[in-house]
């Protein structure tokens, strides 16, 4: 991937790469590298002085990733240079683990990248649980990874939830508190702060669909944060009653990435 900046100001180079999003860490790996930055053409130092209207390439090499490879495709929803969205099925690991090692979210992912010839590392921008289905976005290298993690993103989910609720919008801020080792999280004070916007798009008998929109992105969240008002989710083994199929999707992602200022916007079909 190659990232071409026109210098509008004087400054150093080192300089223009922290502004650009660069760590200094792998700044000075891609200058060391001598070849992978270049002023109007040209191989300079990392002190070199920049002037306005020099010309600044980046090039940032391949990488690749040691997780096993599935034999599964994953659905793409969108693929630049930049990012790949796909659709995670419900009950589909997002990573590798001792119980999905051949086959999770991140080993299709590297099927689709070697099928085409693309030589990128796995960087997932929002993880999802294992029973949560939706849009989940990849950076195709580190730099784009970190860049993408200065971003403010926009997600909105969607489930089903026991009950018809009294106010059909509202917020929910209240502490999230991971206890011991158990997969379980729990509402209290001396957890971290989660609040949870959310607003009903129509009730059917017992039950309704909710819209969610995460203001923070604590583990369970939503689950916790219904549950505890007691319109835990359905399906839902952990918080609820677990009856019926639970059904929580991420149905929408947006963010503006710094560097080129694209604002990218993906959605389940």
């Amino acid at each position: 991937m190659q990232i071409k900046h026109v210098v509008k100001k004087e400054t150093e180079l080192i300089t223009l790469l922290t502004e650009l999003g660069f760590s200094k860490d792998f700044s000075s790996e891609l200058l060391r590298k001598k070849t992978n930055i270049k002023i109007n053409g040209q191989v300079y130092g990392i002190n070199y002085m920049l002037h306005p209207g020099d010309v600044v390439e980046i090039e940032i090499g391949d990488e690749c990733s040691d997780i096993p490879v599935s034999i599964v495709n994953p659905e793409i929803l969108f693929e630049d240079e930049y990012f790949l969205a796909v659709n995670k099925p419900r009950k589909l690991a997002s990573i590798p683990t001792i119980a999905h090692y051949e086959d999770n979210l991140a080993s299709r992912v590297k099927k689709h990248y070697e099928d085409t010839d693309q030589k990128c590392g796995i960087h997932i921008m929002n993880r999802l649980d294992y029973e949560t289905a939706g849009v989940v976005v990849f950076s195709k290298n580190r730099f784009i990874a970190n860049m993408a993690k200065k971003c403010e993103i926009h997600k909105v989910y969607e489930a089903t939830v026991q009950g018809i609720l009294k106010e059909k919008s509202g917020v929910i801020d209240r502490p999230i508190l991971k206890v011991g080792n158990s997969k379980k999280r729990v509402i209290d004070e001396s957890g971290k702060r989660a609040v949870t916007e959310y607003k009903v798009i129509n009730e059917t008998g017992k039950t309704s669909l909710v819209e969610f929109v995460l203001v923070t992105g604590r583990t369970h969240q939503i689950r916790i944060h219904m549950a505890s008002i007691n319109h835990s989710l359905i399906g839902d083994k952990l918080y609820g009653t677990g009856e019926g199929q639970f059904d929580l999707k991420c149905k929408h992602i947006d963010f503006v990435l710094p560097i080129n200022g694209k604002d990218y916007s993906f959605d389940l079909r």
